[in-house]
């Protein structure tokens, strides 16, 4: 498995900053360096930050604050002892060290733990009345992946039309009175 330590390989110094995993709604997670100031991870996640720390391991999930109430995707699920969900987190994370106050640096085998734990991206379902997160599968990711690839102008044309149709409608329904 290639965690993205290419610089290990061609003997270069490793960049400056601090390495992060990024975990982005229906995307696969990948390592990251970025500069750690409160600047990069408002960036990296979208907006103000805050941090929860769920697991034994010195590590924190760095997330949009305020990512449910401003509407953000829903991302992965965060799970108790037990297996069972307690919350969901909405938006881009990221997985970061931490070094008593401060976030650092995620070192190889928190990256890879963490990278294996959240390398499929689940999506949020009811079931019964109770809220789940089920994994994506593969070829829905595709699919999407390759929608979000096409052109603009396609996407652009589309929705004028869909407009001008609605605009039309209007006007119709506005020439009886």
């Amino acid at each position: 498995m290639n965690y993205d330590y290419e610089n290990q390989a061609t003997g270069q110094k490793e960049p400056e900053g601090m390495r992060v995993l990024v975990v982005e709604p229906w995307k696969e997670p990948y390592l990251k360096t970025i500069s750690g100031d409160l600047k990069s991870l408002q960036r990296e996640v979208g907006g103000l930050i805050d941090a929860t720390y769920p697991f034994e391991d010195m590590v924190a999930i760095v997330l949009n604050g305020e990512g449910k109430l401003n509407g953000m995707m829903p991302n992965r699920g965060l799970y108790n002892e037990d297996g069972e969900l307690y919350d969901i987190i909405a938006g881009p994370f990221l997985v970061t060290g931490f070094g008593g106050e401060e976030f650092v640096s995620l070192n190889k085998e928190l990256a890879a733990k963490y990278m294996e734990k959240y390398k499929v991206p689940e999506m949020p379902v009811c079931i019964n009345g109770e809220m789940a997160m089920i994994p994506i599968p593969e070829e829905v990711r595709e699919k999407t992946a390759l929608a979000e690839k096409e052109p603009e102008s396609g996407k652009s044309q589309g929705s004028r039309t869909c407009q001008n149709r609605k605009i039309r409608k209007r006007s119709r329904a506005n020439e009886g009175r």
